[in-house]
């Protein structure tokens, strides 16, 4: 009795888990996000970072990165979760699809979301978008920094 006890409670909490999980996706609606920056005539780095809402992600390191080629791995969930969030909150789908300064040899950022399946890339040439793209990049770029690299 006591053994099955904990069963239903072990399978309890794991369908309370995949439950939870699948509310917040529909709360948020994302399914993907992701960053990549062009480069500039520095050494500004090249790559591209896509994040599924699952918390895998592909990575392509092209110039000027510590991580070069084709890479997968995966970011905290807790911290994707605070991503999504801020993205969803921001309204993200109505900002212009490209920002742009009247200045040479600089960054650009391309933010990527699909949200109700619909794909918006928000184009920020020079830190030209508005602070809450800003935000949003650091965000993407912060679960970057602390990934999870699958071994090649």
């Amino acid at each position: 009795m006591r053994k099955m006890k904990r069963s239903f409670y072990s399978l309890l909490l794991i369908a309370t888990f995949f439950l939870s999980t699948d509310l917040e996706a529909k709360e948020h609606r994302i399914s993907l996000i992701g960053i990549s920056h062009s480069g500039c005539y520095g050494t500004c780095p090249v790559y591209s970072f896509l994040v599924k809402n699952d918390g895998t992600f592909e990575y392509n390191g092209y110039r000027f990165v510590s991580h070069k080629g084709e890479h997968q791995g995966t970011v905290d969930p807790k911290a994707l979760r605070q991503v999504l969030k801020l993205i969803a909150s921001s309204d993200f789908m109505s900002l212009k699809d490209k920002y742009r300064r009247g200045i040479t040899d600089m960054d650009t950022a391309y933010t990527t979301v699909v949200m109700d399946g619909k794909k918006k890339i928000v184009e920020d040439y020079a830190n030209a978008g508005p602070p809450e793209l800003r935000s949003i990049e650091q965000s993407i770029e912060k679960l970057l920094k602390s990934a999870k690299w699958e071994k090649p």
